[in-house]
């Protein structure tokens, strides 16, 4: 398939710019010390969080009463990236979820994204975003409710279960692979916003914001995204109530890990078919676009009205283009790509997405948008998943 891993090596243009030293941040490493603290309370006392509230307060109040909590020293979480960290960087893996299938590309590889090691600040995040281990896993077929299935450390790693209280349900390659998206642009000094359509609990964009909070150097200001539905709207079945989730709580959750109230931080509400519109016409860039759709018709809406905003240098993220279940992502793609001309290959992260860096402007020709309906065929895989 024409869509396979890129293996043709090509020249990079990935520039290394300066950092500037930063002290410690203790504010957001005690929030998240405390929150993921919290959460190991409140799974021990209550097997699991009767809310997301419970495991806050809890790991707030336990931070109060001992300043020592044997977690971390909350003091000592250095959340900048060092220079070292860079320059020493290999590029993260890419491939399917199968271990002796997965390669790492030469940095000068066009398939190169740089896999900046993560400190214990980030390291806490991941962990925490894509939800703790004694919180199980989800049973799809009941809509994840109680009882919950055994935590499998490969699935949550390449985003292959849900996380019955985590904040993303992407995974840790696909969340890693966003970080280092933000980071490259943000080295390269790629102009344009961060966005996500379909954003879940927030959890990819809790990740975005810290990036931006902590990368120093170049300091660009960047507005973040967040495109979804925020409530239910019929095509998840059992499941609906699980995955629908309201504007307030996405809004809760980015204020509990620091990032409320951020002037930079904007929520689209509505259906893509309907959000995307207003923005055919725009010429506000996008840095970084991710895309979560799992229907044909949504990749499509933001396709059509986004890919221009993409300067070259961007990066463009499909979540669900390579998964079994979604075939209709991936002819999305392949139309579109035909369609406009649109040279790049995707390089795969997992057994379910992909990504690739905008290398050619090529100006999108709206009225080849094709009319296309896989949602029928999406809620009958649902079912069965």
């Amino acid at each position: 398939m024409s869509m396979s891993i890129n293996k043709t090596k090509k020249k990079s243009t990935t520039k290394a710019l300066p950092f500037r030293s930063t002290k410690p941040s203790t504010r957001k490493g005690s929030i998240l010390a405390a929150f993921v603290f919290g959460f190991t309370v409140a799974y021990s006392v209550f097997g699991t969080p009767r809310s997301i509230d419970d495991a806050i307060l809890a790991g707030f109040k336990k931070e109060k009463e001992q300043s020592g909590n044997g977690i971390m020293m909350v003091d000592e979480i250095v959340t900048a990236i060092d220079p070292s960290d860079y320059e020493n960087a290999k590029c993260l893996e890419v491939g399917s979820s199968d271990e002796r299938k997965r390669m790492r590309p030469s940095r000068d590889s066009e398939d190169c994204l740089l896999d900046i090691e993560l400190n214990e600040y980030f390291r806490l995040l991941v962990n925490t975003l894509v939800g703790l281990p004694n919180a199980g896993a989800c049973n799809f077929r009941n809509g994840c409710q109680p009882p919950h299935k055994q935590y499998i450390e490969k699935k949550r790693r390449f985003g292959n279960d849900w996380p019955p209280y985590g904040f993303t349900m992407i995974g840790k390659e696909r969340l890693n692979n966003f970080r280092a998206a933000i980071i490259e642009v943000n080295m390269n000094g790629i102009q344009g916003g961060v966005a996500e359509f379909g954003v879940w609990r927030g959890g990819a964009m809790i990740m975005a914001a810290a990036v931006m909070q902590n990368h120093q150097q170049p300091l660009i200001k960047r507005d973040l995204l967040l495109f979804d539905a925020f409530e239910p709207f019929g095509q998840y079945g059992a499941s609906e109530d699980f995955l629908a989730v309201s504007l307030g709580d996405v809004q809760n959750n980015m204020e509990s890990f620091g990032f409320g109230g951020q002037q930079n931080i904007h929520y689209v509400k509505g259906l893509f078919s309907n959000t995307t519109t207003q923005w055919t016409h725009r010429d506000d860039p996008i840095a970084v676009l991710r895309v979560d759709g799992n229907f044909y018709s949504s990749y499509q809406d933001v396709l059509y009205a986004m890919y221009n905003n993409v300067p070259v240098g961007g990066i463009i993220i499909f979540d669900d283009v390579f998964h079994h279940h979604y075939k209709e992502v991936m002819q999305c793609w392949m139309d579109f790509k035909k369609d406009q001309g649109i040279p790049e290959e995707l390089v795969q992260i997992d057994d379910g997405s992909g990504w690739f860096r905008k290398r050619k402007k090529v100006k999108i020709d709206q009225s080849k948008k094709r009319v296309h309906n896989g949602t029928k065929e999406f809620k009958a895989k649902l079912s069965v998943a």
